[in-house]
This record gives structure tokens, C-alpha cells and sequence, in this order.
């Protein structure tokens, strides 16, 4: 005669493997998903260049733009900006009225679309701001990528621009204060 009290243990026996198998697969899966964007962070270009600025507000102290780093594959580029001296933004509002996104030009045809930005204001006004955007782009037939940047600092939300909307705006615009031009080559990995 079989004893009733085996089938209890053998079902919590079964339910003790399946959820050993359901950790050990979940933590198999968080590993497998972070482990692209550890490879990401090992494999950026570091360039630490400064920008060629032009200056168009007069001031003692001019702002100064240093590419930190680039990233690429095939399907996206990544880079990190860090604007010094600039004591106009103090929040994300100011910073989308007064830093316009870059104008990035690769020196091949392909196309760049601009997929988020990402912005680390320091609580203490004039201390260096840092921007990294990423672009979508489509450039598997690469081996590397060289891209010509222009940063404007100044006047860059539409609302701002009275040839461009009908809008007229309730402050005064600010000023177009300077430009900043870098070269950079960037592999495609």
C-alpha cells in the first residue's frame, strides 16, 4: 500500500526544482541583458578635444566644449560633450532654449537622426554641464566614420526665431553667443 504522505513531498520536491531553475534562469537572463551596455562603456573612443570656438558675445571668459568620448556601431552613434563656463543654464528649460542640439556631419552618406539627449546640470550655476546624445544611423558598410560637429550656444528653440514662426516671444531672445566646430573619427564596431 502507498503512503500518502510521499505525494506531498514529492510535489514540493518538484516545485523546490522549478523555482531553483526559474532563479537560476532569471538571473541568467539579467545578466545576458546587461551585459551589452557593459560593452558599451569599455569600447568608448576617448578624445578629450576641445572645440574651435567662434566667439560672438564679447566676454572675458568664453565657454569652452570638450568632446569626452564616441561610440559606434553599425546602428547608432553615441558621444559626450562637457560645456565649461557657461552660467546661463540652470535648468533643462534654459538648457534647450540656449544649447541647440549639434549639427553633425559624417564625412560619408549616411544618414544621422537624433534619438534622445541626455543632460547633468550641476546644482551650482556655472559649473561644466555634461550632454550625451545618441543618433540613429545606418552604418554597417563602415569600418570607422569621420564626422565634422558644430555646437551653437545661443538663441536655438523655434519659438525664438521671429523669420521662422509668427510667435512672438514674452522675454527678450538671447544672444548667439559663439559656436564650436570639432573633427572627430569614430570606428564603427
Amino acid at each position: 500500500m502507498k503512503d500518502k504522505n510521499n505525494i506531498p513531498k514529492i510535489a514540493i520536491l518538484i516545485l523546490l526544482i522549478l523555482i531553483s531553475f526559474g532563479v537560476i534562469y532569471g538571473i541568467y537572463m539579467t545578466r545576458l541583458q546587461s551585459a551589452p551596455s557593459q560593452e558599451f562603456t569599455n569600447q568608448n573612443e576617448q578624445y578629450n578635444q576641445t572645440a574651435i570656438p567662434t566667439i560672438f558675445a564679447p566676454t572675458q571668459y568664453p565657454s569652452t566644449v570638450t568632446l569626452n568620448w564616441a561610440y559606434a556601431n553599425p546602428n547608432l552613434l553615441r558621444l559626450n560633450l562637457t560645456i565649461s563656463g557657461l552660467e546661463l543654464v540652470a535648468n533643462v528649460d534654459d538648457l534647450e532654449n540656449v544649447i541647440c542640439n549639434p549639427y553633425i556631419n559624417p564625412d560619408e552618406p549616411v544618414s544621422l537622426t537624433l534619438n534622445y539627449r541626455e543632460a547633468q546640470i550641476p546644482s551650482v550655476i556655472g559649473e561644466p554641464i555634461e550632454l550625451t546624445y545618441e543618433y540613429n544611423m545606418d552604418a554597417s558598410k563602415y569600418e570607422s566614420l569621420m564626422f565634422n560637429l558644430d555646437l551653437t550656444i545661443g538663441s536655438c528653440a523655434n519659438y525664438l526665431n521671429f523669420q521662422e514662426t509668427n510667435v512672438t516671444p514674452s522675454s527678450p531672445l538671447p544672444d548667439l553667443i559663439a559656436n564650436y566646430h570639432l573633427s572627430f573619427q569614430v570606428p564603427v564596431q
